[in-house]
């Protein structure tokens, strides 16, 4: 499997410790390259600093990484560095991939146990993944059934039980590109065009999934499903959720973790604290203070060190 990575300014700390995290537990047989897309318009200053300080960060995979900007992968992009920029590039990469499979992931995802593409990927290039309930109201329900009725799929036999569409997600690379091409047949226009301007509340994996399925007749022609090896902290509100999955952690079917950008400014000092003990038993920090580097907001004025 390659590896992809979509990141911008605000998450350039949680990116260094995700390299840590592929230098201390990722196997290196079975990687091949491992792609770092820059969302940046203008790129030079965090192109700058991942070379001072990230770089380093990847050990012994060093030389299988490969630093893009987005202007690399995808054209015609508008200003903005959001979330929809950074669904097209995720897609938009499959282009660069050199395997048949790749595993994306946020820069917030890290590993905290031994991994392997063999724990993504089976040997059909199958992505070993979860099945969700995407029956939840609002806006995430729309966003799966707008992406079924766009290949005239009805959501309803599968909205109940399909795969869960968080990062870490595989994607096999054929499906991606043929993805790409039917949206430049169907629509006429390129495919950062169509996700960007046409197509309103679709989001890259319910897409994608949606094609797999209509392609091909069923999920597993591009998934397998066993039990969720993800926790990822994207509210620290209620105590309760936040030591159940503190608790998940603790399983050793758990492999990668993850917190989001907005998640850092709200923790406690207990919560930190907690997050510090994870980090600690993973072998990604070595004390307390460094865990409060990535454990904040990241500071911009790190730029110009």
């Amino acid at each position: 499997m390659d590896i992809a990575t979509v990141c911008y300014t605000p998450e350039l700390h949680l990116l260094k410790l995700q390299a840590r995290s592929m230098s201390r537990h990722l196997e290196s047989s079975g990687v091949g390259k491992i792609w770092i897309i820059l969302n940046e318009p203008d790129p030079r200053r965090a192109a700058r600093y991942f070379d001072r300080h990230i770089a380093p960060e990847y050990g012994s995979h060093l030389a299988k990484v490969e630093l893009l900007v987005r202007d690399d992968v995808a054209q015609g992009l508008p200003e903005d560095n959001g979330s929809r920029t950074q669904q097209v590039l995720k897609l938009r990469i499959a282009d660069r991939i050199l395997e048949n499979n790749y595993l994306v992931l946020d820069a917030k995802n890290h590993f905290v146990r031994k991994v392997s593409a063999a724990s993504f990927f089976n040997e059909a290039s199958c992505y070993l993944g979860w099945r969700t309930n995407h029956r939840r109201g609002g806006r995430h329900e729309r966003l799966f059934r707008t992406a079924y009725a766009y290949f005239g799929l009805d959501p309803e036999p599968f909205i109940n039980s399909s795969p869960a569409t968080v990062t870490p997600f595989g994607i096999r690379t054929s499906r991606a590109m043929s993805l790409v091409d039917e949206i430049r047949r169907r629509e006429g226009c390129t495919f950062e065009q169509f996700f960007l301007e046409r197509c309103g509340l679709v989001t890259e994996f319910m897409l994608i999934q949606a094609w797999a399925l209509r392609a091909t007749g069923a999920y597993e022609a591009d998934f397998r499903f066993g039990g969720n090896k993800i926790v990822t902290f994207f509210s620290v509100d209620r105590d309760e959720a936040f030591a159940s999955q503190l608790r998940a952690l603790t399983e050793r079917k758990v492999l990668t973790m993850a917190l989001h950008r907005h998640v850092l400014a709200k923790l406690s000092d207990s919560q930190r604290a907690k997050i510090t003990a994870v980090w600690l038993k993973a072998g990604l920090v070595t004390d307390e203070s460094e865990s409060e580097f990535f454990a904040r907001p990241f500071d911009p004025s790190y730029l110009a060190l």
